[in-house]
C-alpha cells in the first residue's frame, strides 16, 4: 500500500548498487534477479531496486527474514512483513537509503 505509492526522487541519477555496478538507464527486473544472495541482496518493491546487502544484519527480525526474497518481487512481502503485519513508516523511509532506482522495463 503506502510502498507502491512512494518512490524516493531518483533526480535523473543513474542507478547504482553497493557493488558500484552503474545502471545508466535503470535497473530492470533481471538485473534484480542477478543479485540473490545473502552477500548480494537486491529486492523489487513498490517499482523500485534496492540494494539491502548492507541492511541484512541490522534488521530487527534478522536476515533469515530477508534472503529467501533477494533477487524477487518483494513489494507484497514488505508490505505484509511476508504476513504478519505491516512495515512501520520508520521502516518504509528507511528503503531510501538502498534506493538503487526506479525499474524499468
Amino acid at each position: 500500500p503506502a510502498v507502491a505509492a512512494r518512490r524516493a526522487p531518483l533526480a535523473g541519477r543513474p542507478a547504482t548498487g553497493s557493488t558500484g555496478t552503474t545502471l545508466p538507464d535503470g535497473p530492470t527486473l533481471a538485473d534484480v534477479a542477478a543479485h540473490a544472495t545473502s552477500e548480494d541482496c537486491w529486492l523489487a518493491i513498490g517499482g523500485n531496486a534496492y540494494d539491502v546487502t548492507a541492511y541484512l544484519t541490522d534488521h530487527p527480525g534478522g536476515s533469515r527474514t530477508i534472503t529467501p526474497f533477494c533477487g524477487l518481487e518483494a513489494t507484497e512481502a514488505f508490505a505484509t512483513e511476508d504476513g504478519r503485519g505491516e512495515h512501520s513508516e520508520e521502516a518504509v523511509a528507511l528503503l531510501a537509503d538502498y534506493l538503487v532506482g526506479a525499474l524499468v522495463g
